[in-house]
């Protein structure tokens, strides 16, 4: 979690993400991790091929054919 308030900080700065009054422009994104519960604040979700997360009622609204392709990942909401 350090690196989140430290080096990730760096990084979004020099990349302009920040608007002028110090909020993260853009839109919620996951930071996909390997499979360890361990990872504070991880979770594990179910994304389709476009690695957007998917509901339940979505993910039953799907085609045999699209649910194929999505998967299960751990993740951590930023």
């Amino acid at each position: 979690m350090r690196w989140f308030g430290e080096d990730g900080v760096r990084v979004f700065q020099r990349r302009r993400a920040f608007d002028c009054e110090a909020f993260l422009s853009g839109m919620l994104s996951y930071l996909f991790v390997s499979d360890n519960p361990r990872y504070e604040g991880s979770v594990k979700l179910l994304f389709d091929e476009h690695k957007h997360p998917l509901s339940e009622k979505k993910y039953h609204k799907m085609t045999d054919e699209q649910k194929s392709h999505c998967q299960w990942q751990r993740a951590i909401r930023w």
